[in-house]
């Protein structure tokens, strides 16, 4: 997924905000060794957790990044630890039955949960804060139908949610453009820059080799014998040398289709298949008074709508900024 968004700083250079507090790193000249027991194309959320535990577990591990580490959505998104499933519980349940749409549901609970203990595991200071969500409803009959659901979700997955009705509505939000809206208590936001940032250290104490500025140029997959048995090893072809590895991982998100990738052999059909961009911005206030935010934001939740285009607000990292994000439509643009 892209994910940008920008403020400019005082010479005038546009870069995006939570960089700031979390630049990224420069190009050191690393040369990435001969072999691995593991590699892992993309050095973001995916790639450094991957590297963490397998390196925890004793693997060899290199992550390579074409781009600095955390070039992409990683450092550029929201920093709402929402971790929803676009499908609804009803329709979970009518596709898959109870059993599996409740271990589906669950399962986003748990993605929450783990996060929470992976940032206290490594002490990764990103600014977390377990405040909840609240989500506006537009119309009266949004608010039912949002009501029916986030009751439903409740009683699936154990976690706190509830509806709230116009009179209360002041409580949780300094609007009037709603009728009212849903809270769950599970969600979380967060500074993503200095997520990453934390993991990336985490990655490397473990002792995974984190390697930027290194695009993956070409893999060659392993060879099978006649009985199905693997008895070589993936040749991963970089900008600075070819690495043996006996797995790969590719971890790498919308970028992957991006006009830079002109080797066929690394976007295979079926890659290219799976993985589809999509555009997304965000906006960034100057400082702002925190009794300002704390009115328009109370008790500092996180903030959603259900417009289809969907629309999404929340504090800034000190509680002295508001931040919006929305999906960009997708006809037009570049």
């Amino acid at each position: 997924m892209e994910s940008s968004h920008h403020h400019t700083d005082l010479n005038n250079v546009e870069i995006p905000f939570w960089w700031q507090a979390a630049p990224l790193e420069e190009d050191n000249g690393e040369m990435p060794p001969e072999s691995s027991d593991v590699v892992i194309a993309g050095s973001g959320y995916t790639g450094l957790t991957a590297a963490l535990y397998l390196a925890k577990a004793g693997c060899n591990v290199v992550v390579l990044d074409r781009d600095a580490p955390g070039y992409g959505a990683s450092s550029r998104n929201g920093g709402i630890a929402s971790g929803n499933l676009r499908i609804g519980i009803n329709e979970a349940r009518e596709r898959f039955g109870d059993d599996k749409a409740r271990e589906l549901f669950q399962e986003s609970v748990a993605a929450r949960t783990h996060l929470r203990a992976l940032i206290n595991d490594y002490n990764i200071d990103c600014d977390y804060q377990l405040n909840g969500r609240f989500t506006g409803a537009l119309t009266h009959k949004d608010l039912e139908h949002m009501t029916r659901d986030i009751e439903r979700f409740s009683n699936f997955t154990g976690v706190e949610a509830y509806a709230v009705n116009s009179t209360d509505l002041p409580q949780y939000i300094g609007s009037e453009l709603y009728v009212g809206g849903i809270v769950r208590t599970d969600i979380a936001h967060f500074h993503p820059g200095k997520l990453h940032r934390g993991l990336l250290k985490a990655a490397r104490n473990a002792g995974a080799r984190i390697i930027g500025h290194c695009a993956v140029e070409k893999i060659e997959p392993k060879t099978r014998n006649t009985n199905g048995e693997d008895h070589s090893h993936f040749t991963v072809h970089t900008a600075r040398g070819k690495i043996t590895t006996s797995e790969f991982i590719m971890a790498t998100n919308g970028y992957i289709n991006n006009k830079r990738d002109t080797n066929k052999n690394v976007l295979d059909s079926w890659l290219n298949k799976r993985i589809i961009p999509i555009k997304s911005r965000i906006v960034v206030t100057e400082k702002l008074s925190k009794n300002l935010v704390a009115t328009l934001m109370p008790n500092l939740r996180a903030m959603g709508e259900n417009r289809n285009l969907y629309r999404y607000f929340r504090p800034g990292p000190n509680a002295d900024r508001a931040i919006f994000g929305s999906r960009e439509p997708i006809m037009g643009g570049t």
